[in-house]
């Protein structure tokens, strides 16, 4: 895995439906280009609900892997 600067991790595994895509998109405003959210997960739905936001504002998804069973996901401002 290459480098990337994470800007901040956010554990949003208590939370679902448009909670944790609220609170990450308040936080991706502040990302600078190149710069990466570390997103914890609670539920599949709740990934590919983020999925499909990165992609409606051209955020992009680095990385998506499993911390503690959780869904865990990069999301980078390019």
């Amino acid at each position: 895995m290459s480098q990337r600067k994470v800007y901040k991790k956010l554990d949003l595994s208590g939370s679902s439906c448009a909670g944790p895509i609220g609170e990450v998109s308040g936080v991706y405003e502040e990302l600078a280009k190149g710069e990466f959210l570390e997103v914890v997960l609670g539920d599949q739905a709740t990934k590919k609900d983020l999925i499909a936001w990165a992609k409606k504002v051209g955020a992009v998804v680095e990385e998506e892997t499993e911390e503690g069973g959780k869904p865990r996901l990069l999301v980078g401002r390019p």
